[in-house]
């Protein structure tokens, strides 16, 4: 499948909490105290210089204001930051649609079977510039091989560095001052960026801000809830739904949409708010439409679950009548929360559900020079990668879309946007990295084989918690403050003074393990080779459950797995090139194959 590395994703407005990052067999000598890890399922002969060196840079501390630092972005591009050209910049960048129309025939020119044809639609790609991205990009995932690899050519000839960045920094701007015709300018721009989630995000959160500011609707808003194009119906239910309480009777009007995504939207969009009579539209999506909207449907129902609680069905299944057993199953438990009035609408602002997309972690192997990241969706097909990461071991994603990625073969954490440009990255290491998580304040908690540190932005070291015995493989800081790291055949617990808590006794993991904290104060780990299986511990290191994945084809050496609100669990393969999912049974139910070692596997 081809590259894909034209989404350029800065976020020009905070930070987001994430996870954190794991292990590799190193083709660089590990630390003397570090046992070797042994591979035979893989032999690695890599030199140290085999991956491109960088010369090191010291972290560039950003405007921590949000408008100073769009200011910034646009003036380093020199971009007018004036009300009526900031205007401009998005009409520049607008299609009408006989324009996007006359694109998308000239795509499928490229994959003509005469030459000279796929020749002079590639040339008039390339001169539509920077209005032809986004359709561009969607395009670059075609099933027909011709035209993706065409299409790669046209976007690497279009000079669109940090034009996402742009994008959101603009829409920040228009907000910020109030522009009269943003509305206009955005919604007719809209269209234009139809398979860019990162963007549209950016816009609907400008104009939220600004409809707030305002006390009421644009009337170009309202309008646009009755337009042609779901693409603009769908923006304006989430805007008028998040922004304007009084405007909500109009976005249920929308329920009954005839596009699939409008109506999940609006219906979570309400839920979100509160909104019960939402709920009926929401359960009929489990049924009914795209897969990728039930899983999202299903991940809202699974947060609004108590502790301990099982979600009474799960989509594991994609036929019709398997799906209406699960709409029928969680309609059953809404009744009977409503009835009892324990319906609790307010936990579905407490996180964001997941979108039913996938990061693919592959450390090594399979012939690449630096690993890779690269991203999927549930029919498992290759929406973009990044290449040359200097052996990533995890992934975490940030506000807009940047990862956050510790290098193992760097001895480093950078983080990127999703063209793979270096936008910070931490001090050198003094040891191979398996891991890294942003945390809420903006620093950054780094784990090595043989230590773990907190850093600032600015690359100063604030906290450094104590030598443990044995080789490092993750550390992750709770919501609470409590850091938790897995060393040797221990999991301990530092409090907010980073003074040891307690050391849970987890048993030999053969040389390379991971873990996630459950929601129950329980504990997954990852157990590689030993014994090829995963397992969840209680706080006192007791098995509670486990599965074995040792007999064939499912069998893995999992290095890293995440546990999912509905009780299934995706597993990263480790030396085997697939990762997976099980359901609570220990049900295979999907599976993606990977070039390389798959090290950490994140579904988001």
């Amino acid at each position: 499948m081809l590259a894909r590395f034209c989404l350029i994703t800065l976020s020009i407005i905070g930070l987001a909490l994430g996870t954190v990052a794991k292990d590799v067999e190193p083709p660089v000598p590990p630390p003397k105290e570090t046992p070797e890890l042994k591979l035979p399922e893989l032999k690695l002969e890599l030199p140290k210089d085999a991956l491109p060196k960088e010369p090191e840079k010291k972290p560039v501390e950003q405007p921590k204001d949000p408008i100073k630092a769009a200011e910034q972005v646009l003036r380093d591009a020199k971009i007018d930051i004036e009300p009526k050209a900031l205007l401009e910049f998005f009409k520049t960048r607008t299609l009408g649609d006989d324009d996007r129309a006359k694109l998308l025939t000239t795509i499928r020119r490229l994959g003509d079977d005469d030459f000279d044809v796929r020749e002079q639609a590639s040339e008039e790609l390339t001169k539509a510039g920077l209005a032809a991205l986004p359709i561009l990009r969607a395009a670059s995932r075609d099933r027909d091989v011709e035209v993706a690899r065409r299409v790669e050519i046209c976007l690497r000839s279009i000079n669109q560095d940090q034009e996402t960045t742009r994008i959101l920094a603009a829409a920040t701007l228009l907000a910020h001052l109030k522009v009269d015709g943003m509305v206009s300018t955005l919604l007719t721009y809209l269209p234009s960026v139809p398979d860019d989630e990162v963007v549209a995000d950016g816009l609907r959160a400008a104009l939220v801000t600004f409809t707030k500011a305002a006390g009421k609707s644009d009337p170009l808003l309202l309008k646009a809830l009755d337009d042609k194009d779901a693409i603009r119906r769908a923006f304006a239910v989430q805007v008028i739904g998040e922004a304007l309480p009084s405007e909500r009777p109009k976005v249920r009007k929308l329920l009954t949409d005839t596009d699939a995504k409008v109506r999940y939207l609006a219906a979570s969009t309400l839920a979100k708010a509160g909104d019960d009579q939402s709920i009926p539209a929401l359960l009929r999506l489990l049924s009914e439409g795209p897969m990728e909207y039930a899983f999202q449907v299903e991940d809202m129902l699974c947060q609004m679950l108590d502790a301990e609680e099982r979600p009474p069905a799960t989509l594991n299944v994609a036929d019709a009548a398997s799906r209406e057993k699960v709409r029928e199953a969680w309609a059953k438990w809404v009744d009977d929360r409503q009835q009892k009035k324990t319906l609790k609408l307010s936990r579905l602002n407490e996180t964001e559900p997941l979108r039913g997309l996938t990061l693919i972690v592959e450390v090594d192997g399979g012939g690449l020079t630096g690993g890779r990241i690269w991203e999927c969706g549930p029919d498992g097909k290759q929406r973009w990668e990044l290449l040359n990461l200097g052996g990533p071991v995890d992934v975490q994603v940030l506000a807009g879309g940047r990862l956050l990625i510790p290098e193992y073969y760097n001895s480093r954490v950078t983080e990127r946007d999703r063209e793979g440009k270096i936008l910070w990255e931490s001090p050198k290491l003094n040891s191979n990295t398996v891991g890294a998580q942003r945390l809420p304040n903006g620093n950054t908690l780094i784990a090595t084989m043989a230590d773990v540190v907190e850093y600032t932005r600015t690359g100063q070291k604030v906290a450094e918690f104590p030598k443990t015995g044995g080789t490092v493989y993750q550390a992750i800081r709770h919501r609470n403050g409590h850091t938790f790291i897995l060393a040797g055949a221990a999991l301990t617990e530092y409090g907010v003074d980073n003074k040891q808590l307690r050391s849970i006794n987890v048993g030999s993991l053969s040389g390379w393990g991971g873990f996630e904290i459950l929601p129950n104060g329980n504990f997954l780990l990852a157990y590689y080779s030993q014994g090829n299986k995963y397992a969840e511990i209680d706080k006192e290191g007791k098995t509670v459950w486990e599965h074995s994945t040792t007999s064939s084809p499912t069998r893995l050496d999992p290095t890293r797995i995440q546990r999912l609100r509905n009780g299934n669990t995706v597993v990263a393969g480790g030396n085997v090139m697939f990762v997976a999912e099980f359901d609570r049974d220990k049900k295979e139910i999907w599976k993606v194959a990977t070039k390389g070692r798959p090290f950490s596997v994140r579904r988001y």
